[in-house]
């Protein structure tokens, strides 16, 4: 049965007032995705035989009423992606799947080297995720291998960490830009997975003695923004990944850019606004704490927060 003290919301955007709830087991992914009438949420829990699992389910968007639900084998700790008729799930038994979302049938699965933590990305009828120490590219139809890039990761203690890459893929215009945990941002070929160029930040993770990227890259205008564990926020080139400049910003390893036109936010311990170009820090709100995955729609930010609070930022 699911968790009763977790729940799902429809929250109306301009008063702030609950449309429906519904109770769902864990979900750890950061995210949930809509497509057309139906929400897509990945859950994960512990049965009864002590062993981890997890399921997909389809809500209908106006009621929180489920409409199917498929099982997992493994818990699910990356977002869903939802393009056109299919959802994009990576699973924590080391396989991409492949859902129909009017049905929930299983298209196709592809299985990894290594667990999925980072949420797929779709571009160009390709579906690109991380797994282990590789990063794919798989045809979103067939489910068939494009192309795997092998990253140098590694974990704390100098083996294999098998979490290369965190979180999502940016992909615009031909390159797929990849934070890795071997502490290099990688511009990749989208269409043949070679190194293009990568970058290396400077600053070391006091504790992990690199700065490993577990941020998802936000591209914009020929930039790549993304932050580290090393407690920095870069701006670099698209084209040919040289610095345009960084910044320290206290607790931003995973946080997740937001780019505007002239604007970059980032919910890092709490929410910060930069001016883009220059990486000048312009406000922080304070009172807004753990805002590390805001939202942006209609020149409005959406932030969750610790306090079990959804707040709004214009």
């Amino acid at each position: 049965m699911p968790d009763e003290e977790t729940y799902v919301y429809a929250i109306k955007a301009n008063d702030g007032s609950v449309q429906w709830k519904a109770a769902v087991d864990s979900i750890d992914a950061h995210s949930l995705a809509v497509v057309d009438e139906t929400l897509i949420v990945v859950e994960s829990h512990d049965p009864f035989d002590g062993e981890n699992a997890g399921a997909v389910t389809a809500l209908n968007r106006q009621t929180g009423a489920e409409r199917w639900q498929t099982e997992m084998s493994d818990c699910i700790l990356a977002a869903p992606t939802v393009v056109d008729d299919t959802a994009y799930v990576g699973c924590h038994d080391q396989t991409l799947y492949a859902i129909d979302v009017d049905s929930g049938k299983i298209k196709w699965s592809y299985e990894t080297l290594g667990d999925i933590f980072s949420p797929p990305s779709v571009a160009n009828e390709t579906v690109y995720v991380g797994g282990g120490e590789y990063v794919y590219a798989i045809d979103a139809d067939e489910g068939t291998r494009k192309w795997w890039f092998k990253t140098n990761d590694h974990d704390l203690f100098g083996g294999l960490s098998g979490i290369a890459t965190r979180n999502a893929i940016a992909v615009a215009d031909g390159t797929a830009y990849v934070g890795s945990g071997d502490g290099l941002l990688y511009a990749l070929d989208a269409t043949t997975g070679t190194v293009d160029w990568h970058f290396q930040p400077t600053k070391v993770n006091t504790t992990s003695g690199t700065p490993s990227i577990t941020s998802s890259p936000a591209v914009a205008d020929g930039d790549v923004y993304f932050a580290t564990a090393g407690d920095e926020l870069y701006s670099v080139s698209a084209d040919s990944g040289s610095e345009q400049w960084s910044a320290d910003v206290p607790h931003s390893g995973d946080a997740r850019p937001i780019v505007t036109d002239e604007m970059l936010y980032l919910g890092a311990g709490v929410l910060r606004g930069f001016d883009r170009k220059t990486g000048t820090e312009k406000w922080q709100i304070t009172t807004v704490r753990g805002a590390q995955n805001p939202i942006i729609l209609d020149e409005t930010l959406y932030v969750p927060a610790n306090d079990n609070t959804l707040h709004t930022v214009r």
